[in-house]
């Protein structure tokens, strides 16, 4: 992949969406780091959130240098239009990180519920999941709790992620020895290739789309019958998703931007930062199996 072309590609779309809907960019107010996220934030409540690969997730090694991060300043108070541009032309992990939030964060204004069916895409009660079958093999591609909404309803669950399996498998050693959670099967990315068409069901994390992995897992994913992608860093309008091939998507929308802030800076916050301050929603292809 030719670097950030798929990027470069959504914001296109985005941009010309925004010219169509007479939408204004908002201006760059801050951009946030911490463990497991990278932010963005703007006038008018435009904020996007982008996962870093950090922490217990840095398989692509710990953050050592912050100048290319403090180097983004001199984009405060710029549009994010031009702070988007300026990082579709940088390289490297965190680059594309604050790029794909910036993008999710241009992204808000046209996700809202109305401009979604103005534009045809098919809405969908985030909590129903009645589109699995008992029968269904259920891959999820980066570990991280959308494996439970499964649980009990297909007939086995996989996991594929780049980190170590105990970083994410459990023992109990007692008159017997079980590893868990009960029913899911961990494997490395190595196995991608083998896993995934084997899948009746793909989903992956939207952190798939921060190290541009996305597409050939798309590809290895062609035998599935509903390709998705979830979680925060999946903001990005879904117009672009889905015309790569993805046709389930879970993601968020930020409501309280302030609030959200606060809360991925707090290093000790305990709870769930994203449930009080975004409002989760669910999107469809038109083809969507029932």
């Amino acid at each position: 992949m030719k670097e950030n072309s798929d990027f470069i590609a959504a914001y296109c779309k985005i941009k010309d969406i925004y010219e169509k809907t007479n939408t204004s960019s908002g201006v760059l107010e801050k951009i946030g780091f911490c463990n497991k996220w990278n932010s963005v934030f703007a006038t008018g409540g435009q904020a996007g959130i982008a996962f870093n690969f950090t922490g217990e997730h840095a398989v692509y090694g710990p953050v050592t240098d912050f100048e290319p991060f403090t180097s983004l300043q001199r984009y405060i108070g710029k549009s994010l239009f031009e702070f988007t541009e300026h990082l579709l032309s940088l390289s490297g992990i965190q680059m594309r990180s604050i790029c794909l939030a910036a993008l999710n964060a241009l992204s808000q204004p046209i996700n809202s519920p109305e401009q979604l069916k103005n534009r045809g895409i098919c809405l969908r009660d985030s909590d129903d999941f009645n589109f699995v079958r008992h029968d269904d093999i259920v891959t999820v591609v980066g570990y991280g709790g959308i494996e439970r909404k499964f649980q009990g309803r297909c007939k086995e669950i996989h996991v594929l992620d780049m980190r170590h399996k105990s970083n994410l498998q459990t023992l109990t050693v007692g008159e017997t020895i079980e590893y868990g959670p009960s029913g899911v099967f961990f494997h490395s990315a190595e196995e991608n290739r083998e896993i995934l068409p084997k899948s009746d069901i793909v989903i992956m994390s939207g952190c798939t789309l921060v190290n541009g992995t996305f597409k050939e897992l798309i590809e290895y994913s062609q035998k599935a019958r509903i390709i998705g992608m979830f979680g925060p860093s999946g903001q990005i309008i879904p117009d672009f998703l889905l015309n790569c091939g993805i046709n389930y998507i879970l993601s968020c929308r930020i409501i309280q931007p302030n609030g959200l802030y606060s809360r991925i800076m707090d290093v000790f916050y305990p709870g769930n930062v994203f449930r009080e301050y975004t409002k989760p929603y669910a999107v469809t292809a038109v083809s969507f199996p029932h």
